[in-house]
């Protein structure tokens, strides 16, 4: 495993982030409710995605006011790294089928917004991250079997599946635009493909353009299961996704947050990166 600063969730006591030299990884709404408890520790920042009243913020819409909307919170999401002192600032990208409505937003908007937001980025000397984002299977029954799923009529937001994360990224062309990988959400979309090495190919396809990658939310998922459908974010090694899959993680050169809800699932990720990765975590 590589050396690589590793991030870790707010709720993480800031004697405890002292303790491990972690930084912290913070979402920009919460970040001056947060601040006065995280010291001089804040890495990462993580954008809005939902507008004050809970809608879906979408920077590729045709609608000049939406897009305005999330243009204006991801800006704001620089500015609170600069007043945080980090160095980083993770996006989603956009809805593109949601709620029923199909092509709520477009590719070359949002290739627009992003090239305006890497170099507001660079004029702040920050980089921006591209999430990929989660399968959402709705109402899907656990026993239903991919290949017989109508998966046009899901939920789907653009820079879900790997080659359009990557083409995203490409298309963009802002240096500094790069890709942040979400492991759990790699996993949702992995579960499209029948169960055995068709899965596991799909989890690596993430993977087909590492120096791409420049920030990870680092976690397990289920590949064998029809839990892995949903967003699991488990402790590193808690769940099924393969131990050589996580050892190429950590050997990427990218940030990356632990990205658990519970101080003892961090820890649990910390221990199987130091024991089963050799890292010094």
């Amino acid at each position: 495993m590589t050396d690589c600063q590793i991030f870790v969730p707010p709720h993480i006591p800031l004697a405890d982030a002292e303790r491990l030299g972690v930084g912290y990884e913070v979402a920009a709404r919460k970040y001056d409710e947060l601040a006065g408890d995280l010291g001089d520790r804040v890495c990462s920042i993580h954008a809005a995605f939902s507008s004050e009243t809970g809608g879906r913020l979408n920077p590729a819409s045709p609608e000049p006011e939406v897009r305005a909307e999330a243009l204006a919170a991801w800006h704001d999401g620089l500015d609170i790294a600069v007043a945080a002192g980090a160095s980083l600032v993770v996006v989603h990208a956009a809805p593109q089928h949601w709620e029923g409505v199909r092509d709520t937003g477009r590719h070359e908007l949002l290739v627009e917004a992003l090239q305006e937001l890497g170099k507001s980025a660079a004029e702040r000397d920050l980089r921006v991250a591209v999430e990929n984002n989660r399968r959402y299977w709705g109402e899907t029954p656990d026993d239903a079997d991919p290949r017989h799923v109508d998966l046009d009529a899901l939920d789907l937001y653009f820079a879900t599946f790997p080659e359009d994360w990557i083409q995203l990224a490409e298309d963009v062309g802002h240096p500094n635009v790069g890709l942040c990988l979400d492991t759990s959400h790699a996993t949702t979309v992995a579960q499209e493909k029948p169960m055995g090495p068709q899965r596991e190919r799909r989890l690596w396809d993430y993977l087909a353009e590492p120096d791409a990658i420049i920030h990870v939310h680092w976690s397990d998922n289920y590949l064998s299961t029809p839990e892995g459908r949903l967003d699991s974010h488990c402790a590193v090694g808690e769940g099924d996704l393969p131990k050589a899959f996580h050892a190429r993680i950590a050997d990427l050169s990218a940030t990356k947050t632990l990205e658990q809800a519970t101080m003892e699932r961090v820890q649990a990720s910390m221990r199987y990166l130091r024991e089963e990765l050799g890292g010094s975590g």
